[in-house]
């Protein structure tokens, strides 16, 4: 079963969304049987008493109906209102003395059965490895509340389940069969340390870590670089052997890569985080001049207007892989991150990688990239101005660069990498 609020409920589709959607499909291929469990859509009396009909007369159409309701909940952008829902349900149950070690446990299993479903959606197309839903009202939105207030964690029935995997942090607990593997997926812990989180946000994180940590008996990291900060924060539980999963960009390569690039125009996807470190990239930009260009992909930049500066917001995949197959390189300014999927998604399609020179952005790309001070952007832009005089020599390096990233970070691989430690059915 995978538990995971980045699939599970509406959200922005981040680097875990992307992480977890492409090991739904490595383990679908591996042979084994994926269960998600899901936010049950909210639904009104007329809504609920039309669902009982339906399912008293055709079960086959109740499920049909059930599906598109999900698949309606999930296809939307995370929604303010669905929170403050959430918040009125759990006030009410707590005013009410109904919360309990077990509030809000009681859950449906629906079959993904595709045959009563016409279509499925493009961008509801990570969802096909799913073999079955397991379906609790607010089980992820009401996690956060719980989180805040320091409520105990709704318990998750996982018992007939062989392996539990949490998206790490969620505020959940999980009850297993004896021999059961809960892994949880270490994504970064930036939060706990990051001086631009609120103490609200950081309290919410800190619990949900901790839940996820207590009910874990394994753990899974995306880069070695995460593996270690890990050991270090929480020695009780470090290990010495493996335990790490990168992430893999794209289960098929996009038909751009290779596509012809403009020398002077460059992509960053960033947000307005401050460990993002857009300011710095932008005053590099400003010491360029007019040769080059740089299109931001991500919700950031909106109040900024700068001549040689493109603010996108947020795009689609297509539209993203457009503008990173027409560049002429990736930019990933960042003073820290658990992994760097950018970097591997530029590489992979042939681009130059610029990044700040962090442990794990080493690790990813070793002596491929071309690396610069993110504190400086003097420096940030003495690299790029480096390469744009004589971009041409160093295309044997950006190649080779390349081959090794979708060798190593590959859907191939990641299937073989989810094999050896999952196992095959």
């Amino acid at each position: 079963m995978i538990v995971s609020d980045s699939i599970g409920s509406p959200r922005l589709r981040r680097g875990i969304f992307h992480y977890t959607t492409q090991l739904m499909k490595a383990l679908h291929r591996c042979g084994h049987h994926v269960t998600l469990l899901v936010e049950a859509p909210p639904l009104g009396r007329t809504s609920i008493s039309a669902m009982a009909r339906l399912a008293g007369i055709a079960r086959p159409a109740w499920t049909a109906a059930q599906l598109g309701s999900i698949y309606n909940y999930l296809s939307r952008g995370a929604n303010p209102q669905t929170l403050l829902a959430s918040t009125r349900s759990l006030l009410g149950q707590y005013l009410g003395g109904a919360i309990s070690r077990r509030g809000g446990s009681r859950a449906l299993t629906l079959h993904h059965d595709l045959g009563h479903v016409d279509y499925l959606a493009a961008d509801l197309e990570h969802l096909r490895p799913v073999g079955d839903f397991l379906i609790m009202p607010t089980i992820y939105s009401g996690a956060i509340l719980r989180a805040l207030f320091g409520l105990r964690p709704t318990i998750v029935d996982a018992r007939g389940f062989d392996t539990v995997i949490i998206d790490t942090p969620t505020h959940l607990g999980i009850e297993s069969s004896s021999g059961a593997e809960i892994v949880a997926v270490i994504h970064d812990l930036i939060m706990l340390s990051e001086a631009s989180v609120n103490q609200r946000w950081r309290r919410i994180f800190t619990n949900k870590l901790l839940t996820t940590i207590a009910s874990a008996n394994d753990f899974l990291f995306v880069s070695e670089a995460t593996k270690t900060t890990f050991d270090g924060l929480f020695p009780d539980k470090a290990r010495a052997e493996g335990g790490v999963l990168h992430p893999c960009p794209y289960a098929d390569l996009p038909a751009m890569a290779g596509a012809n690039s403009d020398h002077g125009s460059f992509v960053a996807i960033v947000n307005d985080e401050p460990r993002k470190n857009l300011d710095t990239l932008l005053d590099a930009f400003a010491l360029l001049g007019d040769g080059q260009r740089l299109q931001v992909i991500g919700l950031a930049g909106a109040s900024r207007r700068l001549a040689p500066v493109t603010f996108h917001g947020y795009l689609s995949e297509e539209k993203k892989l457009q503008l990173l197959g027409e560049c002429s390189g990736i930019i990933v300014p960042s003073h820290a991150e658990g992994f760097g999927i950018p970097i591997v998604e530029g590489g992979m399609l042939g681009k130059a990688i610029f990044c700040s020179d962090l442990p794990v952005f080493r690790e990813i790309a070793g002596d491929g990239a071309f690396y610069f001070d993110q504190t400086r952007p003097e420096s940030i832009a003495a690299v790029l101005a480096a390469y744009c005089h004589g971009p041409e020599a160093h295309v044997g390096r950006v190649a080779e660069t390349s081959k090794r990233l979708r060798e190593r970070f590959g859907f191939n691989a990641f299937v073989e990498n989810v094999a050896q430690r999952f196992g095959k059915a």
